[in-house]
């Protein structure tokens, strides 16, 4: 039986939604930025990545996803910047410890078409095989 893909796109009317799996809760949450940097479609610069440190809390796991995919969206408007990769080094029900590598973008002046996680129909549960992380987008 062939692995689930890490993340799918999930068609809203006004919004874009994104499902992402992981064997643990910490790959879940790095899934979850890949499809939001699929969903965002910049292309990134030929420069060689540098390491953001990331550190967060929030009241729960779910709230934690929304802070976590913020950040990475502020990282890609403020700096102009793509993530590449990411790796959550430490992570619970409320606390997160991340690292980031980005590289500028190919064209800096390229929009980023998300606006903000919203809680709509948000989730991060146990799933089969591990954890899924429902998220939608206000775009």
């Amino acid at each position: 039986m062939a692995e689930p893909a890490p993340f799918e796109i999930l068609e809203h009317t006004a919004d874009v939604g994104l499902r992402a799996r992981g064997r643990t809760m910490a790959e879940a949450f790095e899934h979850a930025a890949d499809g939001m940097g699929a969903i965002l479609g910049l292309a990134p610069s030929d420069a060689p990545p540098a390491e953001v440190r990331v550190s967060l809390r929030a009241d729960d796991r779910a709230a934690l996803l929304v802070e976590w995919l913020e950040e990475l969206l502020f990282l890609a408007e403020a700096r102009g910047v793509c993530v590449t990769r990411t790796e959550v080094r430490e992570i619970d029900d409320t606390a997160l410890e991340a690292s980031a590598w980005v590289v500028p973008r190919a064209d800096p002046g390229a929009p980023v078409a998300v606006k903000a996680a919203t809680y709509h129909r948000l989730a991060v549960e146990p799933g089969p095989g591990g954890w899924i992380a429902t998220v939608f987008f206000d775009v």
